[in-house]
């Protein structure tokens, strides 16, 4: 199937979430990373669905992962949470890792919060660190936007300057200062896996000013940034790579949940916490 189609294909997953949800605003999206889908325990008068029963949905099947669209509020701000998201190293097409923004486009959701689990590539951070991702490298060629024409686009170009919106990072770092938390800013690289990153290619991200690495989170960004909304993406660090004079250490996916597990406290309370500003 052609980007066009599956976009109108989504067109129709939104229709039927309308209906279903019955809600007349949503103020903002927040997709859960490997091992936040917990966050879901911060939303109250939660009305839930299943992805296997939304049409057109795929299923995440992530380790980690949730599998189901959760709306209710958290400070009286409506928010849709997606429990788990679609990888391209799930043999999911481009266009459809970024189904959480073509959905909240289409419900006219004005803001984008991405969570992820990330490898540290920046030497300074350390496991647990939260890091606000302030712009991405996107080496890997795929485009989640790529033959896709709606109404009012009148080319298929568009400005990323602040892809990743400068106000809503200062926002949530001043929370996080209010609150003693140390949150970092950095750059993210997305590759599209599945395997972790060779100590050639941590290298090399390193040497093009990477901080952050993985496998998701950018094809989201681009077509949420593309569809008018304000995207913050904010990311745990798992591991931290070593540099070229220490052991090599391997890195595995129960490590990566582990180590998000032991952060998801702290990056749950200061998301509640900026969203109560709102």
């Amino acid at each position: 199937m052609n980007p066009q189609d599956q976009v109108h294909q989504f067109k129709e997953s939104a229709d039927f979430l309308r209906k279903h949800f019955d809600h007349p605003k949503i103020n903002a999206t927040i997709v859960l990373g490997s091992g936040l889908k917990n966050f879901e325990d911060e939303i109250q008068n939660p009305i839930s669905i299943s992805y296997q029963d939304i049409p057109h949905f795929p299923q995440s099947s992530v380790q980690g992962h949730g599998h189901k669209l959760v709306l209710g509020q958290i400070h009286n701000q409506t928010i849709l949470a997606f429990t788990g998201r679609f990888h391209y190293y799930q043999g999911i097409d481009i266009t459809t890792t970024a189904l959480p923004a073509w959905i909240s486009a289409f419900l006219d959701v004005p803001t984008y919060i991405l969570t992820n689990a990330a490898g540290g590539v920046n030497p300074n951070f350390e496991v647990g660190n939260l890091v606000l991702i302030k712009d991405h490298i996107n080496p890997s060629g795929l485009h989640p936007v790529r033959g896709v024409h709606l109404e009012n686009w009148e080319n298929p170009f568009f400005d990323t300057s602040n892809l990743y919106n400068a106000d809503l990072r200062n926002e949530f770092l001043t929370i996080a200062k209010s609150n003693q938390k140390k949150v970092s800013e950095g750059v993210y690289c997305f590759l599209p896996g599945p395997n972790f990153e060779t100590p050639a290619e941590i290298s090399m991200l390193r040497t093009l000013g990477v901080d952050l690495v993985g496998m998701s989170s950018v094809p989201e960004a681009l077509a949420a940034h593309k569809l008018g909304l304000d995207v913050l993406g904010l990311s745990v660090v798992t591991n931290v790579y070593p540099t070229n004079d220490q052991p090599k250490v391997k890195v595995n996916h129960q490590e990566v949940l582990n180590e998000t597990n032991k952060a998801s406290a702290t990056c749950r309370g200061l998301i509640k916490d900026w969203i109560q500003t709102w």
